[in-house]
């Protein structure tokens, strides 16, 4: 999905005439950048490693635990700087073997099939503020967490 809207599709789908073509103009403020993971160089000399990565799996009992297996599974000298760690619909910050975590949460609130499969959704964004040393150390984070909570549709009987 993420490429069809960066460089622009082209579907047929059913309409009031038949079918029709739908063209998708490529979206140049979006930049495609692959398939479940990408490291993204950045800070002042290019040596902070971001790693953005969207398993597969379900959530576990614990926020934490899958994205701190992920961690743990890496092998010595490919470990990211900071890892922004989707899929999971947690919200969460923590730090394993050096390793600064970030689990976004997500965009949507829970939907039926996440109610069958007791997966919490946590609503939210972050605002991170990153210091870097010259070889691309993590010296200091700044991180934001604005939650957003659901409030329920309120009903109201009239003329009653």
């Amino acid at each position: 999905m993420g490429a069809a809207l960066s460089k622009g599709c082209t579907f047929t789908m059913y309409g009031e005439n038949g079918d029709e073509e739908v063209v998708i103009p490529p979206r140049p403020d979006l930049i495609y950048l692959g398939m479940d993971e990408y490291t993204i160089l950045c800070g002042p000399e290019g040596n902070t490693r971001l790693r953005l990565f969207h398993p597969g799996g379900g959530s576990s009992y614990a926020s934490s635990y899958k994205s701190q297996k992920w961690v743990e599974s890496l092998q010595g000298g490919t470990k990211p700087h900071l890892a922004v760690i989707a899929h999971f619909h947690k919200s969460n910050y923590f730090t394993p073997r050096d390793v600064r975590v970030l689990s976004p949460g997500c965009l949507e609130w829970q939907t039926g099939f996440m109610r069958k499969l007791m997966i919490e959704a946590q609503v939210a964004a972050w605002f991170v503020e990153m210091w870097v040393d010259g070889d691309g150390s993590l010296r200091r984070v700044r991180l934001e967490e604005m939650p957003f909570y659901f409030e329920p549709k309120r009903y109201y009987q009239l003329g009653a």
